[in-house]
């Protein structure tokens, strides 16, 4: 740390060799705004500043400034401790860190997406099937209204199952790429967990089941909470693969 002692008029009577190492004039430190607003208005502080050094043009130091008094005298002791590779640190960490959580992310929307990309092609070959049939029974004009109905409730109910999984891949993406925190419904939110933890169920034989007691909001990132969510069901999905007769649960209780 850097420390330096000064008398009430501000003249020095010490500096340690770290000062003199940083700094090169006494008034360099005292006379800015982030020191010299304390003479006069407060005894002690200790906060984060930035100063000019011989270092750094914007250096951060820790500064503890103290006011004391001896003899009917008042002295100044100012030290500031520098701060300028903790800071580097913690940069180069928060770095590395957002590197992770990315690739961890397009790790993750990797392995959704080829499972998906599966189980999309299963309602869109049924609705092919379907609309093939469809055209066959008008052209033979043997259709009846009720079959009419039938194919077109058929057609629809995958469509239907597209939607839910291409709009619950796209929130998360979305959420994904946003800090921003705001209230959602959390009950929403599980359904589209469990549609895009289904792609996971590579057997198909696990039965999800959801008691929402009522719609329920709550506050946050609705990407993180989503995801949240997914990587519980991928977990559970995992433990299960060896089970005669998985089901999966989920309740909200207030």
């Amino acid at each position: 740390e850097a420390i330096i002692f000064l008398d009430e008029n501000k003249k020095m009577i010490f500096q340690n060799n770290t000062f003199k190492l940083l700094f090169t004039n006494l008034d360099d430190v005292i006379e800015t705004d982030q020191v010299s607003c304390y003479f006069s208005q407060i005894d002690h502080i200790q906060k984060e500043t930035h100063l000019k050094s011989n270092v750094a043009d914007d250096h951060p130091f820790l500064m503890s400034f103290k006011q004391t008094n001896f003899r009917q005298n008042k002295y100044f002791f100012i030290s500031l401790k520098d701060l300028k590779n903790i800071k580097e640190k913690e940069f180069i960490i928060q770095s590395q860190r957002t590197q992770i959580v990315e690739q961890n992310k397009f790790s993750f929307l990797g392995e959704m997406a080829a499972g998906i990309a599966h189980e999309i092609n299963n309602p869109l070959t049924v609705i092919y099937s379907t609309n093939l049939l469809f055209e066959k029974e008008l052209t033979n004009k043997s259709i009846s209204s009720q079959k009419l109905i039938e194919l077109i409730n058929k057609s629809k109910k995958q469509i239907v199952k597209i939607t839910d999984i291409i709009t619950s891949l796209r929130n998360l993406s979305s959420g994904m790429n946003t800090t921003e925190q705001n209230n959602f419904s959390l009950t929403e939110v599980i359904k589209e967990a469990i549609s895009l933890a289904k792609v996971r169920d590579r057997s198909k034989t696990i039965i999800f089941q959801f008691y929402p007691k009522k719609e329920f909001s709550i506050f946050g990132n609705r990407g993180e909470i989503l995801q949240v969510f997914i990587n519980l069901l991928k977990n559970s999905i995992d433990e299960l693969e060896k089970d005669t007769a998985p089901w999966i649960t989920i309740k909200i209780i207030e």
